[in-house]
């Protein structure tokens, strides 16, 4: 355990490992201790690969690779950030936050679970999540920007209240592509060749803006009163193109070959 403030522990390039039943974590942070960071190594067969409390603050994780453990990297710690680290074969979740940490340059791949479970307030950029049981999941007010989504074996992102989805890549996903709840915005981002929705925002006054919604199992977008759907192409998905619960503004779509109907009004 790291029991004070100001600490940097760099691993070299070397490895912490645990005994393989996961009973202890590898690096773990006490109460209250603030600006530590942990560099440059990996951490395999532990509980938590790495944990920090939310009574910490300013926690920098960079380079680390957490591999084979129950829960990859975790960190409670607002105003932290995970910066080129990846997450592999974690039996639980890969990489998972509370309210307030940006994630940067990451990957999680092959982890049982969510490959990215964030809270509140988190900023994820330039990540990958690739074969977990889900993609990306987020708390309210988050920002995904520049991230790829690919392969997970449930849904590939899905995101809180006051989110924004801007320049993601979200395919084959064996759930839906992207779901969200009220007041986001999905902006430049691609949802194709997921086995369910393409787009599905739940909540009402939504913007989906310049997206593609393609070969998608059921409908390409989905939105509901008070949204904006503008500027996308939605082609061949195998339900509607687009679909609408209320009122809704469409304007400067491309709607084609959807296997159902092009555009469907509901609940006016």
């Amino acid at each position: 355990s790291i029991v004070t403030s100001g600490v940097t522990l760099d691993l070299n390039g070397f490895a912490l490992y645990g005994d393989g039943f996961q009973t202890a974590d590898g690096i773990a942070g006490g109460a209250f201790e603030n600006a530590i960071s942990i560099l440059n190594g990996r951490v395999i067969g532990w509980r938590t690969g790495i944990t920090f409390p939310a009574s910490s603050r300013d926690v920098h994780i960079d380079r680390i690779q957490a591999a084979n453990n129950g829960t990859g990297i975790f960190v409670a710690s607002p105003t932290s950030r995970i910066t080129d680290c990846s997450a592999t074969d974690n039996t639980g979740l890969g990489i998972t936050t509370a309210a307030g940490v940006s994630i940067a340059g990451c990957s999680a791949t092959g982890n049982g679970s969510w490959g990215f479970n964030l809270g509140d307030s988190n900023a994820i950029s330039d990540c990958i999540a690739s074969s977990n049981g889900g993609g990306i999941v987020t708390g309210a007010s988050a920002t995904i920007a520049n991230c790829t989504v690919t392969g997970n074996s449930g849904a590939g992102i899905s995101i809180g209240d006051h989110g924004r989805i801007e320049s993601a890549d979200v395919t084959l996903n064996k759930g839906d592509g992207i779901t969200a709840q009220s007041n986001s915005h999905i902006s430049d981002t691609t949802s194709s060749g997921n086995g369910g929705l393409g787009i599905s925002l739940s909540g009402e006054s939504n913007v989906v803006s310049d997206c593609v919604a393609s070969g998608n199992t059921a409908t390409g977008i989905q939105v509901a009163s008070g949204s904006t759907v503008e500027n996308c192409s939605v082609l061949s998905n195998d339900g509607n193109g687009i679909q609408t619960d209320g009122r809704v503004l469409i304007r400067h779509n491309h709607v084609r070959r959807n296997g159902s109907v092009g555009i469907v009004f509901s609940g006016l």
